[in-house]
């Protein structure tokens, strides 16, 4: 019964944990040249706005272009503040490569609070749009420069599972921005544990349509992408209208939600169609039991 099955799932992760101490891994950059290795030829992300397609390899080979430039700088922090999308994924994964924390900024921000949180952040250097203070970097001017090759993985020998891969910024009860801290333990674990649970596979396709610099979006849905091999379907920002159309289009079998997110959706009259659609797996946290 359940008993079992989640028995099942615990001795599959446990499992692959022992997999990932015994190469002695320390960063879910690790986790991601593994996988871009082994499903070099894979699409591992459709980007709906710009219409592109990215493979594991090529992804790989742009964040090492990233990753190059952010040794040089020598910076412990660097913000990114950029929109849902491939470039965003190749300049976090570049960061992480170079053993630097990925300051994500919330692009629905105003940017007055950003350069507050970039200040408490110890962030003067970002890669993205434009914040005051900060000195921000176009990453498609990066991109555009010729294939350096893949960063020396001794640039992050002193990294630890327990140090944070990214820090997002979430409100709290008082409506603050706070920081959160994503070490690659909590990375490389999301990725690992929802995709066991949810059962996506290296053709697996998952609609994501939340925003990469929060958790769900990047290490419950990207992560849990890389740990099976599957492809991200990214929209820059959720749309009710735009739901059931994307899926259908992009063939996606799998999405990740926040429980807002289905509280829009049921606000629709039903349509029709609505069944006639791939979907067959949604995850994520915040469901309510009156949405259930």
């Amino acid at each position: 019964g359940l008993a079992k099955q989640y028995a099942d799932y615990s001795y599959l992760e446990s499992q692959r944990w022992q997999e990932l101490h015994s190469q002695k891994v320390q960063s879910w950059a690790d986790v991601w040249e593994q996988a871009a290795d082994r499903w070099a030829c894979t699409l591992v992300v459709q980007d709906i706005e710009t219409s592109q397609s990215w493979t594991y390899d090529l992804l790989d080979q742009e964040a090492d272009k990233i990753a190059a430039w952010a040794v040089s700088t020598q910076e412990q922090y660097i913000g990114v503040y950029q929109s849902n999308g491939a470039v965003f994924l190749a300049v976090v994964i570049g960061l992480i490569k170079a053993g630097i924390t990925a300051v994500l900024f919330n692009t629905r921000d105003p940017i007055h609070k950003l350069s507050g949180l970039a200040k408490q952040s110890r962030v003067k250097l970002g890669l993205g749009q434009e914040i005051p203070g900060v000195e921000m970097i176009d990453p498609v001017q990066i991109l555009s420069g010729s294939n350096p090759g893949r960063l020396s993985a001794t640039h992050r020998h002193k990294t630890k599972l327990s140090d944070p891969a990214a820090i997002i910024f979430t409100s709290g009860t008082s409506g603050r921005s706070k920081p959160a801290l994503f070490s690659h333990r909590r990375l490389i674990g999301a990725g690992i544990a929802w995709s066991i649970r949810t059962g996506i596979i290296a053709n697996s396709r998952c609609y994501i349509p939340l925003p990469l610099y929060h958790g769900n979006g990047l290490a419950i849905g990207f992560a849990s992408c890389v740990e099976a091999g599957a492809c991200a379907v990214l929209r820059e920002r959720f749309s009710v209208r735009a739901f059931l159309p994307n899926i259908r289009q992009y063939r996606c079998d799998a999405t990740v939600y926040i429980g807002e997110f289905w509280r829009y959706l049921m606000s629709q009259d039903a349509q029709p169609d609505d069944a006639d659609n791939p979907l067959k797996i949604i995850f994520g946290n915040g469901l309510t039991a009156p949405l259930w």
